[in-house]
């Protein structure tokens, strides 16, 4: 921030959002005042490519994004994406002006998307397969394992992540033992740990032999989660408060502590441009300068 400057932004670093959910990238500034609407203008950047915009004329925004002007006054400059995909992650820039000033800040969008988990068994002869589908997660970066009484089974066969037409992965675990007497039963489970998840996902898959001698395998019909986890809720994992009688309440959640950042003085700053260089205008459309500027269809 320049030497006398007044305009502050502040941004997180990182947001996270599940794939197909909405997402908000938080943007706050102060002007040391009140805000005059008619000295403002916003730009939301994504990738050095122009998304949506706001100034005293009218505003933009591609589809599937809004900036809401009804919010300005109180500082709030926040993105809201809706549906989000795949392509909506990268480095986010929300550029402020005031005045003469300008300043930026950043945020990352980090996308998201829950594993969903199966098993299945095979039953031959003298030998039994379990397998463990794991699907429809993203990022790439998971951690299978199959357990039988909560312990950790060796010699397990993964198979490499293939990526789907969608951009999620979906990978194989199976896991084969010979029929004998140091396999009368158990409890076999496949735990799966994301970062999409709060905790491990943990499928059941009971077993038992009856039949002394017989090898005749009997696996449970149902199929039991034994840790039931909701995936992470689609907002940032930083706590915002609105500002209060002039100055920044962050009760909580200092700058340095939470990953409020301030930003920095953009004049000058060629990646930063209130156009975003070599953004354009493309998939962008003319909003009025009242209530939300909105997507456009």
């Amino acid at each position: 921030m320049a030497a006398g400057s007044r305009l502050q932004v502040l941004t997180a670093p990182v947001s996270q959002a599940l794939l197909g959910t909405s997402a908000r990238l938080q943007c706050w500034f102060d002007v040391g005042g009140p805000v005059a609407l008619s000295s403002l203008w916003v730009t939301w950047c994504l990738e050095a490519q122009r998304i949506a915009s706001y100034n005293p004329g009218g505003g933009q925004a591609r589809p599937g994004v809004s900036l809401v002007e009804t919010v300005l006054e109180s500082g709030d400059a926040s993105l809201a994406l809706a549906g989000v995909t795949l392509a909506d992650e990268g480095l986010y820039t929300c550029v402020v002006g005031y005045g003469a000033e300008k300043q930026q800040g950043n945020t990352s969008l980090r996308v998201l998307a829950a594993p969903r988990v199966s098993v299945a068994r095979r039953i031959g002869t003298a030998e039994t397969a379990l397998e463990c589908h794991v699907r429809g997660f993203y990022p790439a970066a998971v951690d299978v394992a199959w357990l039988r009484d909560g312990q950790l089974l060796d010699s397990s066969a993964r198979t490499t992540p293939q990526q789907s037409p969608d951009g999620t992965y979906s990978l194989s675990l199976s896991y084969a033992f010979a029929l004998g007497a140091d396999s009368m039963g158990g409890i076999f489970s496949c735990r799966v740990r994301h970062p999409a998840l709060w905790e491990p996902l943990q499928v059941e898959l009971p077993l038992t032999i009856t039949g002394a001698g017989e090898n005749e395998v009997v696996f449970g019909a149902a199929l039991g989660v034994v840790a039931a986890v909701g995936p992470m809720a689609a907002v940032l994992l930083y706590g915002w408060r609105k500002r209060r009688e002039g100055h920044w309440d962050l009760s909580g959640t200092n700058v340095p502590g939470t990953g409020l950042e301030a930003g920095s003085d953009a004049r000058g700053s060629p990646e930063a441009t209130r156009d975003c260089e070599a953004g354009g205008d493309s998939k962008m459309g003319t909003k009025p300068a009242t209530g939300s500027i909105r997507e456009t269809k």
